[in-house]
């Protein structure tokens, strides 16, 4: 019986199941250990023992605060996003009806609810200005993508 060939109980490996290893042209295995040889830290490490140093003497020197250099200094960065009117249309449901359905409906959700309040709220809480004003507010927000299905194939490709 040749022993190469056979296992002494007589099962044969199946193939893909041998492990051989991978052999490696000798210029690749040395590029790869030179690579690593450039990422060793040759440094040894400066501090004696590792304790925090504390007080006076080991304190981080930081340069005086400039508000000049720090930008607007005392100005407002914040916004109002909503204030009621004291106008007409004080309950919830008519501002709903006159103004959010219509602009839900027109450009099918693409502008924020914020920011219809932010439009209204511009246009001192008139209800018809600010229907006619709320469609420049569609170059500042990012645009819905049609579905794939609706665009042609040409269209995708040119995006692409």
């Amino acid at each position: 019986m040749n022993s190469s060939v056979f296992s002494a109980r007589g099962t044969h490996t199946p193939i893909g199941l041998g492990h051989t290893p991978f052999p490696f042209n000798d210029h690749v295995y040395l590029k790869a250990i030179r690579e690593q040889k450039k990422l060793e830290v040759k440094m040894a490490p400066t501090a004696k023992d590792n304790s925090v140093k504390v007080g006076e003497d080991h304190q981080a020197e930081l340069p005086e605060l400039n508000p000049i250099l720090d930008g607007n200094g005392d100005q407002e960065r914040e916004e109002a996003m909503w204030k009621p009117s004291t106008k007409s249309f004080h309950d919830h449901e008519s501002y709903q009806a006159a103004y959010f359905l219509p602009i839900w409906y027109q450009f099918q959700g693409q502008i924020p609810f914020d920011i219809a309040l932010q439009n209204l709220m511009s246009n001192n809480h008139d209800i018809g200005k600010a229907l006619e004003t709320i469609d420049g507010k569609l170059r500042t927000l990012p645009q819905k993508f049609k579905k794939s299905y609706e665009c042609s194939n040409e269209e995708v490709q040119g995006v692409v």
